[in-house]
């Protein structure tokens, strides 16, 4: 008899542990800070949070020697809930806790970070912490730095300009198509102005012309008047004959 075989022992998939992470909560809820996280072993050395609407968002990012894994992250959300009452919430297509996925979310598609790159770029106040302390627009390694439109061209990176040489690209093409038919358009107009201006020539030479024929007709009615006149003096008819049919 064969001897039998030893069960296939079940592979457990590990989650991957990520540096970023978005956190929605109900807006009546207190802002989560560093602190908080730090009491719940998230080290985030970046911390961001702001209220729009119904919610608050809280964008935290870990070294990479720190980042934390989803399950982490719930356990944390649940101490953080039972001791300050931070009620998780979420927005339509996007969940509680949402982090970078490769090829799936990026976490500069999601509407609270949109928004808080808008106040950078508006120059609009919300509440962040940086480890190494500083501003969000001088920290070259923060989450924002790439996407922040205000950074002078001097001090921005490689792939800052990269970025911005491949969003200016298609305005630049729109404006050479733009530019082209400009010039079209001009050497048009061009074109109608001088017809308009020969016209008006014409028209000018015709009104002069007019007014010399109606000048010329003035003077022979006042000569006709004139003879008419003389023959009504000398008794004779001034009538003009009339035509038979």
């Amino acid at each position: 008899m064969e001897s039998p075989r030893p069960k296939r022992q079940k592979v457990y998939k590990q989650e991957t542990a990520k540096v970023i992470w978005m956190i929605t909560y109900a807006a009546c809820s207190i802002d989560i800070t560093h602190e908080h996280l730090h009491e719940e072993k998230v080290f985030c050395d970046e911390c961001y949070t702001i209220q729009w609407r119904e919610s608050k968002y809280t964008l935290i990012h870990l070294q990479q020697k720190k980042k934390t894994r989803m399950s982490v992250m719930n356990k944390a959300m649940k101490q953080m809930s039972e001791k300050h009452g931070i009620k998780g919430s979420c927005i339509t297509g996007y969940d509680t806790l949402m982090c970078n996925e490769q090829d799936e979310f990026e976490m500069a598609d999601h509407p609270a970070f949109k928004r808080m790159l808008d106040h950078i770029n508006k120059d609009i106040a919300f509440a962040y912490w940086l480890e190494q302390g500083g501003s969000i627009k001088e920290y070259r390694k923060g989450i924002f730095w790439k996407h922040i439109i205000t950074t002078d061209p001097k001090t921005k990176t490689h792939g800052q300009l990269v970025r911005q040489i491949k969003e200016w690209t298609p305005i630049i093409e729109e404006s050479a198509s733009i530019r082209t038919e400009n010039e079209l358009l001009r050497s048009t107009l061009i074109e109608k102005e001088n017809e308009l201006k020969e016209m008006q020539n014409v028209m000018s030479i015709c009104d002069k012309q007019n007014e010399e024929l109606t000048m010329q007709l003035i003077k022979k009615t006042k000569e006709c008047a004139i003879y008419q006149q003389r023959l009504i003096q000398n008794h004779i008819d001034h009538t003009l004959p009339s035509h038979s049919p």
